[in-house]
């Protein structure tokens, strides 16, 4: 980021690349997931979404039978936006 963006963004964008960086501990390599998610973008229709690993982690509890607002909030707080 430029001084100036940093100076906009960085407040917000600390704490998400931080927990992002924290998350990619999955051993997925960012090639691959590259790869994946152009393989989405792809499909005709793409998917709304999708996992980027080809056989994904479950998910604890009932978060995929979530609906999609209250899934995007917990996101959010996850890697710190919220």
């Amino acid at each position: 980021m430029t001084p100036e963006q940093r100076e906009l963004y960085g407040q917000t964008f600390a704490p998400f690349a931080a927990a992002l960086n924290g998350m990619q501990d999955s051993g997925l390599d960012s090639a691959a997931a590259a790869r994946r998610v152009i393989e989405l973008a792809e499909q005709v229709p793409a998917p709304s979404r999708a996992p980027v690993e080809r056989t994904p982690k479950k998910c604890s509890g009932s978060l995929a039978k979530k609906p999609d607002a209250e899934q995007d909030a917990l996101r959010l707080q996850l890697v710190g936006l919220s």
